[in-house]
């Protein structure tokens, strides 16, 4: 019975207590409803912002300037009221901004939004201008300083009053894109040149089936890099097509490869056309066996394979010439390792270097000086092609990754045979009866090897690009190729607001943005006692004539400068109107 009261009781206490909770529960919420907060006094609100004005004071007065009012701030503004009394009068402000974020920010503008009596007030700023960046965490402190016109009359009897109230425009700085050259851009996109140095010699006794990257070597000119294996980074667009880089040539150009008029072009599209290395039969030839292995020596002794480069290069890349390097040459090497190549006759077989070197696993970039084939504007070499262009060596392709193995998985193999310009070998066998001059292809399984000269295989044109052609844009993938700059004017729109004889002088190239002067023109137009050589200088980049008449392209490359007109030459020129009123005669595309 004792055991059942409790057991009432003690349910009787939980609902009890229970309820009074509720009720307080209830009241306190009430009263906290119906409770006024009272706030007095003046407050102000700054809003969070990633960079912000956060300080603007009063420190320093001179010969009575004090504040009208006290000085304000907000986000982006000060406002400063200040009296001078007197034309010796100054009032310097400290104010501050801050950076809260990890953003690097720069000042582009400040505006004026309010300056009374500008007349007699000025001001100006110290420690923050137009340009300034602001880094990221950190505060800048700056004066306005505000003082007097200089002796201002109006001072004499009155003081003089101002409201200056300025804006600042932040914005996230953007670094300007500074212009690098194509090669520096490939190379940097690699591990640059220390990192691809120190990766030393690859292993060249098998195929390279992956991607290697870069490697570097030397070749005729200097150091030399060169893409090893299946790389997908070497991809560049350029006169309408696709093409593969070799590597950057020793004096700095870029040596590229035909892949095609699509990035992903396989077999015969990798090749423009197919030919014979040489159409003469050797059985029947009356030239000396050995020559039909020659790239190109002179009119009567070239081989077919020169008169098809030759050919598409003038249909495809004659205007493009401006951005090609006469420089960079060829290896037609023929140099022997058995037999003597300069023995010219039919009758003894010769093995040339080439085949050698294959054998041995044992490439070279650097080639013989008698192979060295060059263009006739070219310093070195032969100087007897006529176009900068011409095919691969086998050199060029073993350094890519291939061998005499088949190998599908390195960038120059496309599943087509095509030619290189490296000699194999001379056959001399059964007294003559069985005669053949080889040169080197690379066959339908990747693999390098040895093909008679008459045999037909694919012609991929091989090109080098001038060293100091600017990037524009890409990474070097079949999505996204490297290209470089290239500025045109239209020539049909020239209209020159100078004496119109200087018209005739003047023919502007619009692939390379060259001013062409016709220098007996220019001699008898503005006379010989100007210390201008103009007769040895056909071409003028960057002068003062070309910044007058092309003053809108702005970033001219000065890399190529030939000759540098001198300021005194024709001074009046560079009046800013003759310079301004060019502008209006040029469409820029």
């Amino acid at each position: 019975m004792l055991t059942k009261i409790k057991s009432i009781f003690s349910r009787k206490n939980i609902l009890i207590v229970a309820l009074i909770l509720s009720i307080l529960t209830v009241s306190i919420g009430y009263s906290a409803l119906s409770t006024t907060l009272n706030i007095s006094g003046d407050m102000s609100l700054r809003i969070a912002a990633d960079i912000r004005i956060t300080g603007n004071r009063l420190t320093r007065v001179v010969d009575g300037a004090y504040e009208t009012y006290n000085c304000n701030y907000s986000k982006d503004t000060t406002i400063n009221y200040t009296t001078l009394p007197a034309t010796t009068s100054v009032a310097d402000y400290e104010a501050t901004v801050t950076n809260y974020s990890n953003t690097r920010y720069e000042l582009k503008e400040i505006i004026v939004l309010n300056h009374t009596n500008s007349e007699e007030v000025a001001y100006y700023i110290e420690g923050l201008t137009e340009g300034d960046i602001i880094e990221p965490n950190t505060s800048v402190n700056f004066t306005i300083k505000i003082l007097p016109v200089v002796a201002s009359e109006l001072y004499e009897n009155d003081a003089y009053s101002t409201t200056l109230e300025l804006k600042y425009v932040f914005e996230e700085y953007i670094p300007p894109v500074v212009d690098i050259y194509l090669a520096q851009k490939i190379l940097m996109d690699n591990g640059g040149t220390d990192t691809i140095s120190a990766k030393g010699t690859p292993n060249l006794t098998s195929n390279a089936t992956t991607d290697e990257g870069m490697y570097a070597t030397t070749d005729n000119d200097g150091t030399t890099y060169y893409f090893r294996g299946d790389v997908k980074n070497n991809y560049v667009y350029f006169a309408g097509f696709y093409w593969r880089v070799v590597r950057i040539n020793g004096n700095g150009s870029i040596r590229l490869v035909y892949q095609g008029t699509t990035a992903d072009a396989t077999g015969t599209a990798t090749s423009p056309s197919t030919t014979k290395y040489n159409n003469e039969n050797v059985l029947l030839s009356d030239k000396p066996a050995h020559l039909l292995v020659k790239y190109y020596e002179s009119v009567t002794i070239q081989s077919s394979l020169y008169s098809v480069a030759n050919s598409w290069y003038e249909s495809n890349l004659n205007t493009y010439s401006d951005f090609l390097d006469y420089e960079a040459g060829y290896c037609n090497d023929i140099s022997t390792t058995s037999g003597t190549y300069s023995d010219f006759t039919n009758n003894k077989a010769v093995t040339f270097s080439g085949k050698t070197r294959l054998s041995n696993k044992a490439p070279t970039l650097e080639c013989p000086s008698g192979s060295y084939i060059t263009t006739t504007a070219a310093s070195t070499g032969t100087k007897k092609l006529q176009y900068p262009s011409a095919v691969l060596t086998m050199d060029d392709v073993y350094f890519a990754g291939g061998t005499s193995s088949n190998n599908t998985n390195y960038y120059l193999y496309t599943g087509q045979a095509y030619w290189t310009m490296t000699p194999y070998e001379f056959v001399y066998a059964l007294f003559g009866l069985s005669k053949s001059a080889n040169v080197m292809y690379i066959g339908t399984n990747g693999q390098i090897t040895g093909g008679i000269v008459s045999g037909v295989y694919g012609y991929r044109p091989v090109i080098n690009l001038k060293a100091n052609l600017y990037y524009n844009e890409g990474d070097g993938t079949a999505s996204s190729p490297y290209t470089i700059k290239t500025k045109t004017c239209e020539e049909h729109t020239i209209f020159l607001p100078f004496p119109g004889e200087l018209k005739e002088l003047i023919s502007l190239n619009t692939i390379s943005n060259q001013i062409s002067l016709d220098s007996n023109k220019l001699v008898s137009f503005f006379g010989t006692n100007n210390d201008i050589d103009f007769l040895n200088n056909d071409f003028i980049h960057s002068s003062i004539i070309l910044k007058a008449i092309c003053a809108f392209l702005g970033s001219i490359n000065q890399e190529n400068d030939i000759a540098d007109i001198t300021d005194d030459y024709v001074s009046p020129l560079e009046d800013e109107q003759y310079l301004e009123n060019s502008k209006n005669y040029f469409s820029y595309i």
